[in-house]
């Protein structure tokens, strides 16, 4: 069982690693200027259920939060990382 609960946190954390070397590179403000984000526990924590809606689906991840931005200009990472959340679990209910 340990072993399982290690193997589910390293695939967890590499997910959320990768994640966060995107958006490092990529997430960009409406000004094309890079824009740096503060990791907080509510971030984390979001990437972390985003992660787990998508069953460990990293690119399909990166992919969503940049339409969102890309959709919303302006916004805020924590922004765009709530709405996909909120929108795979509107498209869920039946």
């Amino acid at each position: 069982m340990d072993s399982l609960i290690k193997l589910i946190y390293n695939f967890i954390y590499n997910a959320y690693l990768t994640i966060r070397q995107w958006i490092a590179l990529n997430f960009q403000t409406s000004k094309r200027k890079k824009k740096t984000i503060k990791l907080t526990p509510q971030i984390k924590k979001l990437e972390s259920k985003l992660i787990t809606l998508l069953q460990g689906d990293r690119n399909t991840a990166i992919r969503l939060i940049k339409q969102q931005n890309q959709l919303n200009l302006g916004r805020s990472y924590q922004w765009c990382l709530e709405k996909v959340i909120h929108d795979i679990e509107r498209d869920r209910r039946l």
